[in-house]
């Protein structure tokens, strides 16, 4: 992150923090873990989000339906929305008179945040789309090209749509049920997709990627490396 000053991995590192202290943190008690193991990732997500967007800028697009800024501050106000409703949805359900509200609140949120996340892939497509009409970006080739990048954001995708339709049945289902007192179906739904997209973030680390566009645009127009869109 500060090699290539990509910033925007913080949102990353904070979800990653998340997620080890609540599955490591049984002694804290459930509420607790329960918390950080539902916003954690929301974090990871705008990563996502606002790593997309960069993508397109390097990539000199302006807009795929509208502006670019437009999109990830959407987006992101859609995970603050879905965070609120989570964290207070949480806090009720450990208050004995309020479990149902809590529930229904948690359940809004992640319902928001799978509506969410599918409008983002419908994008990334039509992005895609996009992409590869243009003759100078199509031919872009390498480990670190944008293509590379699409394939890992449609991977992300998938592990998310299996995280948060786990975390909606799993509420659904109400607190303190089955799967909620079974920590397997959270380490095998939650924790490994999860841990799996923060690899794929490293892998495929959007600054490696930023500098990589960012070259091949400046060969394609004839300009020294790195003054592309300058």
């Amino acid at each position: 992150m500060i090699w290539k000053r990509s910033w925007l991995m913080l949102w990353l590192i904070i979800g990653i923090i998340l997620e080890v202290t609540a599955f490591f943190q049984n002694s804290a008690g459930n509420g607790v873990q329960s918390v950080q193991v539902i916003i954690a990732p929301i974090f990871i997500a705008a990563s996502v989000y606002v790593s997309f967007s960069g993508l397109l800028k390097n990539l000199e697009i302006d807009k795929i339906g509208f502006n670019r800024k437009a999109q990830s501050f959407l987006f992101i106000v859609g995970d603050i929305a879905s965070f609120g409703l989570q964290v207070a949805g949480v806090v009720l359900q450990m208050i004995e008179d309020n479990k149902s509200l809590g529930q229904g609140l948690i359940i809004t949120g992640f319902i928001i945040q799978i509506v969410s996340f599918c409008c983002f892939i419908a994008l990334v497509i039509s992005g895609h789309r996009t992409i590869n009409t243009t003759v100078i970006q199509a031919t872009m080739q390498g480990y670190y090209c944008w293509k590379s990048y699409f394939k890992a954001l449609y991977v992300i995708a998938v592990l998310f749509f299996i995280r948060n339709v786990f975390r909606l049945i799993e509420y659904g289902q109400g607190y303190g049920k089955y799967i909620f007192n079974h920590a397997v179906f959270a380490y095998i739904f939650d924790a490994a997709p999860m841990l799996i997209v923060c690899a794929i973030l490293v892998l495929v680390h959007p600054g490696f990627v930023y500098a990589r566009v960012q070259k091949f645009m400046s060969e394609s127009k004839g300009f020294p490396e790195g003054s592309a869109g300058r």
